[in-house]
């Protein structure tokens, strides 16, 4: 399996954390979960596309949904719950990862009304990107993300952004993201209308973004080896191991000790980028 990453250009590194391009055999993507990281996927496939095989239930508990094959071109907004996926046959996956609430600039669907999905990129793109996704063939990977990120920038030059907004999220998500009534004060506005603004935005409630990314930082420690669960637990800002336990069985339906273990291929290879 051959998975390469980098980060994009200087104008579009706001928005977008990485451009990636996943290759292989399917004997090389078996059934494996993938955890939430708070961030949209843009993913097009050019092999054959994955199947999603449902929630994922690693401790007896069985898998919730259907085995579906996934489109071509597809837009995975998965923050508050894992997937598993498998090969369908052979693996080539070009992808634009997000950055945390991020996204909004290349939807053409409200982004709360794509989270905890995966859809067509044709139904909650914005029509010149679903228009670059079917136009996208195998070539060079530096072809192909420099493709991708013409694009991009081409949607970005003609819609534009909210900076308020985007300072917001970049604090938010900070390893030591300030408190939401905080973020609402430096905004200006009252704390309802704060999450009202920012899940317009984000798609989530500004603490639930800030939930599933702390998760995933931690997630990601845990691959690197880190066994001090009580120190991670509040060095990532739990309240303490008990807290993180238990967003780690809600979010990815196991403990903290058992993710390592666990965790599949992809998971492994998505933390390192």
């Amino acid at each position: 399996m051959r998975y390469e990453a980098r980060s994009p250009r200087a104008e579009l590194e706001p928005f977008v954390k990485c451009l990636w391009r996943l290759r292989g055999a399917p004997s090389e993507i078996e059934p494996q979960p993938i955890v939430p990281d708070g961030c949209f996927e843009l993913i097009v496939h050019l092999g054959e596309p994955f199947v999603e095989q449902g929630v994922y239930a690693p401790e007896g508990r069985g898998r919730a949904g259907w085995p579906v094959k996934q489109h071509r071109a597809l837009l995975a907004a998965t923050l508050t719950r894992t997937v598993v996926v498998a090969a369908s046959g052979d693996v080539d996956v070009v992808g634009v990862r997000f950055r945390p609430g991020r996204a909004y600039p290349f939807l053409s669907a409200a982004p709360s009304e794509v989270v905890d999905i995966v859809a067509p990129a044709t139904d909650v793109c914005t029509s010149d990107l679903a228009a670059w996704t079917k136009r996208l063939e195998p070539a060079s990977t530096e072809l192909v993300f420099a493709s991708a990120e013409e694009a991009l920038l081409a949607r970005l030059r003609r819609v534009g952004s909210d900076p308020r907004f985007d300072r917001i999220a970049t604090t938010l998500v900070a390893a030591d993201g300030a408190p939401v009534a905080s973020l609402a004060e430096a905004a200006g506005i009252s704390q309802r209308q704060f999450e009202r603004w920012f899940k317009s935005r984000a798609g989530v409630s500004a603490k639930v973004l800030q939930r599933v990314v702390r998760f995933h930082r931690v997630a990601s420690r845990l691959l690197e080896g880190s066994p001090d669960l009580a120190g991670l637990a509040l060095d990532a800002g739990f309240f303490d191991q008990a807290h993180m336990s238990h967003d780690f069985r809600a979010l990815a339906d196991m403990s903290p000790s058992r993710y390592p273990t666990q965790a599949g291929a992809l998971d492994r290879l998505f933390a390192e980028s």
